[in-house]
């Protein structure tokens, strides 16, 4: 079975789309807040594609997580 390769520009672009979807979701990390209400209290959340939430033990157990 022969082995087949990717072409060098191939790789480069792939490289290169997946450096741009992390640079992005990083930036998103530090720039997009949202805060939202629970009838067990707020909580925020930071970022758009990988999103980091803080809130209360009581707002986590109203969430179920």
């Amino acid at each position: 079975m022969t082995r087949r390769r990717l072409r060098p520009w191939v790789k480069v672009t792939l490289l290169l789309i997946a450096g741009a979807i992390i640079g992005i979701a990083i930036y998103q990390l530090f720039t997009i807040e949202t805060i939202k209400q629970t009838p067990a209290g707020t909580y925020s959340c930071r970022g758009g594609i990988i999103q980091i939430c803080t809130g209360s033990d009581e707002v986590a157990d109203y969430l179920g997580v």
